[in-house]
């Protein structure tokens, strides 16, 4: 729950406990190959990803987020966003639709 919370995988809440000694080293290795074994097990989608959500996996949600609304505030220019996300600016609204369609709003 804590993992969807906050938009980041299970490992990282596991390490984040580790880390604050909330958890010791035997209950952080056995989760980590537990979780490893489950996303190995997992079915591979067939296709392709798309650059949108290509941008948005690579650069993190509240990165692309963050870039975004300062964009469309007029706080950046178009091209400090589109060098900040990696993208040509024709992309932009497309990678819009990708943080709030696959992220929500």
């Amino acid at each position: 729950e804590l993992a969807r919370r906050f938009a980041v995988s299970r490992e990282v809440v596991l390490r984040r406990l580790l880390i604050t000694e909330r958890t010791d080293e035997t209950f952080y290795q056995r989760k980590r190959n537990q979780f490893a074994q489950e996303y190995a097990a997992r079915p591979r989608p067939s296709g392709f990803v798309t650059p949108p959500v290509d941008i948005v996996s690579l650069s993190g949600k509240f990165f692309v987020r963050l870039v975004l609304e300062a964009f469309y505030s007029e706080r950046i220019t178009p091209s400090d966003a589109s060098e900040f996300l990696g993208l040509k600016l024709g992309h932009m609204q497309e990678v819009t639709n990708a943080v709030v369609g696959i992220y929500g709003a």
